[in-house]
């Protein structure tokens, strides 16, 4: 029927070919920055710590709280993907995930003896990285159409997976950066290059057909294009 998108053929290779080898790339680079915080800041830390004089019973105390104060963040994250936005939600994600370790970047070996403000970067950033790993399945299954759903969504997953061979494989070549600074730099930076460019080149699907999401991915982007997600509910006219 006319307006209706041809459907996709099957393969892996699909998905890094137009419509959809805009998002394929941002969803990749989304995955490897959650990979390198989770596996690598993340694991790195209590080392850090321990070199500026904070023992790593202290710095896994304070993981320890962070964790279980993240947990109503969490369930606000998942309430706000059902309810306002799957791509705003996943933008967010990496956006607070990039100013949280842009605080840690910044405050350097300092923040470490403020336990106040130690604890409150890292429930900040434990609910990014909650809120992205639970919202980014889901959003890969929906921007792929069903003959290639499942490669796609590999591709995301498997990049979690890939940040963490970076993350260890730069801690067995002696490669992980030297200080907490340089660590928390290392995955704030793909995480808020993520977050921009989703704002660029997803698609929102909460509330719209296969057919919907589809016909957006293959329309022509403008030069300047409308960047901030909407609140309008996308299934009215």
């Amino acid at each position: 029927p006319a307006g209706v998108p041809a459907p996709a053929r099957a393969g892996f290779a699909e998905v890094f070919r137009p419509p959809y080898a805009r998002i394929t790339p941002v969803l990749t680079l989304y995955g490897l920055a959650w990979g390198l915080v989770n596996f690598g800041f993340i694991v790195w830390l209590p080392i850090y710590v321990s070199k500026l004089g904070v023992s790593a019973g202290q710095a896994t105390t304070v993981l320890a709280k962070a964790a279980l104060f993240a947990v109503p963040g969490s369930v606000a994250v998942a309430a706000l993907y059902g309810r306002w936005s799957a791509r705003g939600t996943l933008v967010l994600a990496a956006a607070l995930e990039a100013a949280a370790l842009g605080g840690f970047a910044l405050r350097g070996p300092e923040i470490v003896h403020r336990s106040s403000l130690f604890t409150a970067l890292l429930v900040v950033l434990l609910i990014a990285l909650w809120a992205t790993i639970s919202a980014l399945a889901p959003y890969a299954s929906e921007v792929y159409p069903t003959a290639i759903r499942g490669a796609g969504s590999g591709v995301a997953a498997g990049a979690t997976k890939l940040g963490g061979v970076v993350a260890l494989g730069m801690s067995v070549m002696a490669w992980s950066p030297p200080g907490i600074a340089g660590a928390a730099l290392l995955a704030a930076v793909p995480a808020a290059v993520a977050a921009a460019l989703l704002l660029v080149v997803g698609v929102e699907t909460r509330g719209r057909s296969l057919e919907e999401i589809q016909s957006e991915e293959r329309r022509p982007r403008t030069r300047y294009p409308v960047i901030l997600p909407s609140w309008r509910d996308p299934r009215l006219p």
